[in-house]
């Protein structure tokens, strides 16, 4: 049995049973308005890249982690009236769309970033304890936002706070 050079078409695609000197494959004809297949190695690579596309991005994130996700960017201003930061309350407000905790202990106020350096996660204050908590990984920060134990590779950040007469402005 012989094949057309030119015919890319596996066997069991000819059709044996006409035509031709005895025992000669004969391609088959495309039935009329069959729909055009692309080549299968050229379908292959273009489904083979869109999934690895797909699955790229998780998995760079994860590697990368979300620690610098937007946190280098300049924060706008947040204007705070002094009187709604009770002295040694922790309040929980946003700057930049970002989750902030602002505490004012006598004349000194203190600004830091809510968000764990490892994986971007929210970290919450816990009394009992006296440290930040990170829900994901279980990473811990002091009082001071320095970390004490687990994954999280930098302290949390701290935000510019300035006073102007009775307002807080916290970031630049």
């Amino acid at each position: 049995m012989s094949h057309d050079r030119h015919d890319r078409r596996p066997r069991h695609l000819h059709d044996h049973s006409r035509g031709g000197a005895a025992g000669e494959a004969r391609p088959v004809a495309p039935a009329p308005n069959a729909p055009v297949c692309t080549d299968r190695r050229r379908f292959l690579r273009l489904g083979g890249a869109a999934a690895a596309v797909c699955l790229a991005g998780p998995v760079l994130h994860q590697l990368g982690g979300c620690a610098d996700q937007g946190e280098e960017a300049a924060p706008t201003a947040l204007r705070i009236p002094v009187a709604e930061l009770p002295e040694g309350v922790r309040v929980r407000r946003e700057l930049a769309g970002k989750p902030i905790e602002i505490l004012r202990t006598g004349d000194q106020v203190v600004a830091r970033s809510l968000l764990c350096t490892h994986q971007g996660c929210e970290v919450a204050w816990r009394p009992e304890d006296r440290e930040y908590f990170c829900p994901c990984h279980e990473g811990r920060f002091g009082p001071d936002g320095q970390v004490i134990e687990g994954m999280p590779p930098r302290p949390l950040r701290t935000y510019p706070v300035a006073r102007e007469g009775d307002v807080v402005v916290i970031g630049s």
